[in-house]
């Protein structure tokens, strides 16, 4: 059975996290390289610079969650809880402060990946 033929199979919550993640992943890396334009037009800063690496590195994470989730790997839980947690430290480290949308959304995502957890739809 091939992986879109097992998504089919999965919980409305399942198939809305796969969506979620695909989204996620390509919204935050066309970010990343918006990012990275708008520093060839209007001049490099290092926190420019830094906000698209981020926003990149995001994206391939929540990409990574995405092909985690699909092939119901339970590993999906522990890269989910990075990507968070390396996108509120670096809000720390240039001075932003708690970023309180990150933790929501965060604990939201986490939160519904243990409930795949237990219901046996990531193993």
């Amino acid at each position: 059975m091939t992986d879109q033929q097992a998504a089919l199979q999965k919980s409305e919550l399942y198939r809305q996290l796969v969506s979620a993640f695909k989204v996620a992943a390509g919204l935050s890396i066309l970010f990343g390289f918006i990012h990275l334009a708008s520093i060839v037009s209007s001049g490099f800063t290092s926190i420019r610079l830094a906000d698209a690496l981020l926003n990149i590195s995001v994206g391939v994470a929540a990409f990574v969650c995405y092909r985690l989730l699909v092939q119901g790997r339970l590993l999906v839980i522990p890269v989910c809880v990075a990507a968070v947690a390396i996108s509120l430290v670096y809000g720390f480290a240039v001075g932003r402060g708690f970023n309180v949308v990150t933790t929501a959304v965060g604990v939201a995502l986490v939160g519904a990946l243990f409930m795949l957890r237990q219901r046996g739809e990531v193993q």
